[in-house]
This record gives C-alpha cells, sequence and structure tokens, in this order.
C-alpha cells in the first residue's frame, strides 16, 4: 500500500470509517490551524492518490467527502499545508509521531474521528504553558493585563499598569494571534514559584528589532536566568549568571520555535531541530516567569510570543521532538 505502509509500517494512526457506505461525510478533529487550507493525499490500497483540498472551521476540525465502497479498502491520508504537496504535517496520538492517517474500513464503527491529541500536559512537570489563542485577558484596545497559564498550576503571567501591558495582535503566525511587547517597557510577569534548575522550556517567538542586552524572557528576579539580546544582532544568548550559551540563528523579523535547557554546564540552547549550543549558562534558577524585559523590570525586549511551554527538569531528546512536532502542528510554516 502507500506511504503509511512503505515509510512507518507499524506505527499507524487507525481509526474506522462505515464500510462499504457511499457518500460517507468524515469529521477530522486532529488539532489542525483553524480556518486554513490544507492539501490532502488519499491514497487507496490499489496505491491510487486522490487529491483533496480542505479547509479548517474555526474549530481546526475538516470534513472529507467521498465514495466509500468495500472495494475502496483501507485509505490512508497524508496531510500538506502547501498545494505542492511539499510540507507534510504530522500527527501526534499518544505520545507517537505520525507521518499520516490510515483509515481502516470495518463492518461497524464510528464516522466521526477524535483522536486524543497530544497535549503538553501529557508530559510530567509542566509548570507553564501559555498559549496567545487562549486565556488572555485584554481590553479594547487590545492592551493585555493578564495571559493565564494552561497548565492548571496557575502562574499566570500579568500586569496591572495600563501604560506598561503589551499588545495582543491578531493572525501573526499560521493565523494565531501574538502577543507583543515594545521594547519601551511592556512587561507581563508570574508571581514565584518553585521551578529550579534542571529547567526546560520551548518559546515560539519572533524578535521584532533587537538592542543589546535587552531581554525577552526571564525568571522571577534580578538573579533569573534570561534569553538575551547580546553582542550583536540577530544574537541570542541563555544568561543564568555566569555562563553564557550563544545562537545567533535567530533572525530578525521572523518567528522560531527556540528549545532552552537552562542545567548548568550541560545547558542547551536550540533553533527549531537545526542549530544547537551546548555548555554553561549559569547556575540561577528561573524561580518564575517573566516576558519581555528582566525580572526587575529593566532592560526590555522587543519581541512578539505566540507560545511558552514550561517544564522542570531536562527533557529526552524523544520528549524535545514530541513538544516541537506539536508546535509545528499549531504552526506548519515553522
Amino acid at each position: 500500500m502507500g506511504f503509511c505502509n512503505n515509510i512507518t509500517p507499524t506505527c499507524d494512526v487507525c481509526f474506522e470509517v462505515l464500510y462499504g457506505k457511499c457518500n460517507d461525510v468524515l469529521t477530522l478533529s486532529i488539532g489542525l490551524t483553524p480556518s486554513t487550507t490544507f492539501f490532502l493525499n488519499l491514497t487507496d490500497k490499489f496505491d491510487i492518490i486522490t487529491p483533496l483540498t480542505v479547509t479548517t472551521d474555526s474549530s481546526g476540525d475538516f470534513t472529507i467527502t467521498q465514495t466509500w465502497t468495500e472495494f475502496f479498502g483501507d485509505v490512508e491520508v497524508e496531510i500538506f499545508s502547501d498545494a505542492g504537496r511539499t510540507i507534510l504535517i504530522t500527527v501526534i496520538q499518544n505520545s507517537n509521531i505520525y507521518n499520516c492517517i490510515l483509515l481502516v474500513q470495518e463492518l461497524s464503527g464510528s464516522n466521526n474521528i477524535n483522536p486524543a491529541l497530544f497535549s503538553p500536559n501529557d508530559i510530567a512537570n509542566l509548570l507553564v504553558w501559555l498559549r496567545s489563542d487562549m486565556g488572555v485577558t485584554k481590553d479594547g484596545s487590545d492592551a493585555v493585563s493578564l495571559w493565564a497559564d494552561q497548565s492548571s498550576n496557575g502562574n499566570d503571567v500579568v500586569q496591572a499598569v495600563g501604560s506598561k501591558q503589551p499588545t495582543w495582535l491578531s493572525s501573526q503566525l499560521d493565523s494565531k494571534p501574538a502577543i507583543s511587547f515594545d521594547g519601551v517597557d511592556d512587561l507581563l510577569k508570574s508571581v514565584s514559584f518553585i521551578w529550579n534548575q534542571p529547567e526546560t522550556i520551548y518559546v515560539v517567538f519572533k524578535q521584532v528589532s533587537w538592542s543589546v542586552t535587552e531581554i525577552l524572557m526571564d525568571g522571577d528576579g534580578v538573579a533569573g536566568a534570561a534569553l538575551q539580546q547580546i553582542t550583536s544582532p540577530p544574537r541570542l544568548q541563555l544568561n543564568a549568571g555566569g555562563g553564557t550559551l550563544l545562537l545567533a540563528t535567530f533572525t530578525i523579523g521572523t518567528f522560531f520555535i527556540a528549545t532552552v535547557i537552562f542545567n548548568g554546564v550541560n545547558s542547551v540552547f536550540q533553533n527549531g531541530d537545526t542549530a544547537e549550543a551546548t555548555g554553561n549558562a549559569g547556575v540561577n534558577n528561573m524561580s518564575g516567569l517573566t516576558l519581555g524585559g528582566l525580572g526587575s523590570d529593566t532592560l526590555w525586549g522587543n519581541v512578539d510570543i505566540t507560545e511558552v511551554i514550561g517544564y522542570a527538569g531536562v527533557h529526552t531528546t524523544a520528549q524535545r521532538t514530541e513538544v516541537k512536532a506539536y508546535l509545528k502542528t499549531r504552526y506548519p510554516s515553522l
């Protein structure tokens, strides 16, 4: 058969569709970006590929209307973000990453597909999870006073002073909004909570502009663990006191996924799946979360942020791959 069986024969995601029913309408809820067009290849048991174009609804769901017959057999569905069908969207199911969906015809079953998808909560020791499309409290001018933690730990980041509140911007990355910090005095900060090294953090962000020593993300106070602009554009460093870890690949004006592991001399700083630096970032603890500047409310950075996921402990390579696959599903252009 087609792509799944050739590439990942033991890792297909299997769902049931009604066997032998014509013009069946299948609804798929697999965590795709809402109100976005995707391009599908349906491969049947004869390796005949049927291309389809679908648009997700406001919940990220889409439907397939197809003539399903008993001769059609199992159907493999590949999902792409581009019309040329070169950028494949992966699916996460039960902590596994799959290249496509396998629709298995049965004599009985459901024609509504709702897999239990990966959530950052599926990995232990999640301390804070911020999504720009959830939990944002803003006024009529889109000034953000609270960005609510989705981890259930209540580690919200807040700003009571109106003039220091960042701005909510719609449709900044794959139809998702972003929280924009002006680099002048905007800041969101949590109360202190226990978050000691080692710490693993994933940040989806864009440097809007660059100014030496400015801070994009920090812990609770002066002696925190910072993501800092340093030396020359577009360099960023991890600075947890006494050590620095540099990467120069975060181009200004472009969104990236940064993986940050504060772990003393074994710290890790990675851009997406490619550029990675390892070494000493210092030993300071986060002890909380500050966005847009230093925890002491200075050195403000001009940055747009769409998502922050923070854990206690060092993530394995497999866990890092899992979280980044989740983020790439939400932000297909990354």
